[in-house]
């Protein structure tokens, strides 16, 4: 996709309104991963490089990448939160930014919850989350939107309060639709890319 088609709106929360805070910036580049399959979702991520930078607010805070190491630090979360504005229960698009919590499931049970979809869906570059028989989870228009799940920090002594950081745990990939439409089953876990498996690309095209 040609990168001047593109724009990125920044700290909008309702799409039918004007936010004098957002902010809408220009895109420069477009960077898919060499190795992407669509048929296999294999290496299903890309960056967007900005032509110009972004001002931190309120309304827009950077996110941490997740790395391997964070996990040993023990307070990793096994819930993680997406936001977006996808379809909701109502086969309807959203004006107000929404979000789920959605907890982290294994492949084994992802995959013996539904083997001929999660069999080729699922690979070792994702992670699956979200509930079976729940009807909670992400849908289409949420795709490409992150998995954040929060880390606390360390106690600061004598302080007694617990502050923490937010990091991209994986992105919105793909979840089973509906029999008889392209929607998604909301009663399905759902796929993201694993960002711990991609770290090295990321910071391999940061430094291009």
């Amino acid at each position: 996709m040609a990168p001047e088609k593109l724009q990125v709106v920044l700290g909008q929360h309702n799409l039918n309104v004007k936010e004098h805070h957002s902010q809408k910036m220009k895109v420069e580049k477009v960077i898919i991963h060499e190795r992407y399959n669509y048929k296999r979702r294999f290496a299903n991520i890309a960056l967007l490089k900005l032509s110009s930078a972004a001002s931190f607010t309120s309304f827009v805070q950077p996110a941490c990448l997740w790395r391997s190491g964070v996990h040993s630090r023990g307070t990793a979360s096994a819930l993680g939160v997406v936001a977006g504005w996808g379809f909701d229960n109502d086969d309807t698009l959203p004006g107000s930014l929404q979000q789920v919590l959605l907890p982290i499931v294994s492949a084994e049970t992802c995959r013996q919850s539904y083997p001929a979809y999660y069999s080729l869906a699922l690979n070792r570059g994702s992670f699956c989350a979200g509930y079976h028989n729940n009807g909670t989870g992400v849908c289409n228009g949420d795709s490409g939107g992150g998995l954040v799940v929060n880390v606390p920090n360390e106690t600061e002594s004598g302080s007694g309060e617990v502050s923490g950081s937010w990091y991209v745990r994986g992105i919105v990939s793909n979840a089973p639709p509906l029999p008889d439409r392209l929607t998604c089953d909301p009663d399905h876990y759902s796929v993201f890319t694993d960002v711990d498996k991609y770290t090295d690309w990321i910071d391999g095209q940061m430094d291009a």
